[in-house]
C-alpha cells in the first residue's frame, strides 16, 4: 500500500511539475498555488494552520501530516520577503508548492540524495484569527495526538 501511495504521489508531482505554470519571485523562488476555495484571503497578523512536506529529489526531508501542524503568523516582520509576498495570497484549503534551486552549501549537505531543487509542498489547513486562537488550536491538536 505505501509503494502505491508513494508511486501516486510521485506521479501527482511529475504531472505537477510538466504543467511548469510555475511564477517567481524577485529572488528567484518559484511556486504555484492551486486553490481549492472561495474563501477570503489571509490578512496580515491572522496564523496560518498547514502541514508541510518537504522533499530532495525523492527523498523526504520533513513531513508534518502525521504530526501537530506549523502554525505561522503572517507578519512582514518575521517570514522572508518571498514566503510573505507568496503567503499572503492563500486561502483556507489552498496549498502551495514551492521550487528552490540550492545553493552551494544546501548542495554538499544533500550530496547522496538524487535531485537538484528543494520542493517544498504546503497544505493551508485554516486561518485563525490571532495568535491566542492558534495558541488554543495547537493545544486542541496536541491532546488529539497524545491523549
Amino acid at each position: 500500500m505505501n509503494l502505491i501511495k508513494r508511486t501516486l504521489f510521485g506521479c501527482f508531482l511529475l504531472a505537477l511539475i510538466a504543467c511548469n505554470n510555475f511564477k517567481a519571485t524577485d529572488a528567484g523562488v518559484k511556486y504555484k498555488i492551486i486553490s481549492k476555495s472561495s474563501g477570503a484571503v489571509v490578512s496580515v497578523g491572522e496564523v496560518l494552520k498547514m502541514h508541510m512536506r518537504q522533499m530532495y529529489g525523492d527523498s523526504v526531508l520533513r513531513d508534518t501530516r502525521k504530526f501537530i501542524p506549523e502554525y505561522q503568523v503572517l507578519d512582514s516582520s518575521v517570514m522572508s520577503k518571498d514566503a510573505f509576498e507568496i503567503f499572503r495570497q492563500v486561502k483556507a484549503g489552498d496549498s502551495i508548492v514551492f521550487l528552490v534551486q540550492p545553493d552551494s552549501t544546501l548542495k554538499k549537505k544533500f550530496s547522496k540524495l538524487k535531485g537538484n531543487e528543494l520542493m517544498t509542498m504546503v497544505k493551508i489547513i485554516a486561518i485563525l484569527a490571532n495568535q491566542d486562537s492558534a495558541k488554543n488550536d495547537q493545544e486542541s491538536e496536541r491532546k488529539r495526538l497524545m491523549p
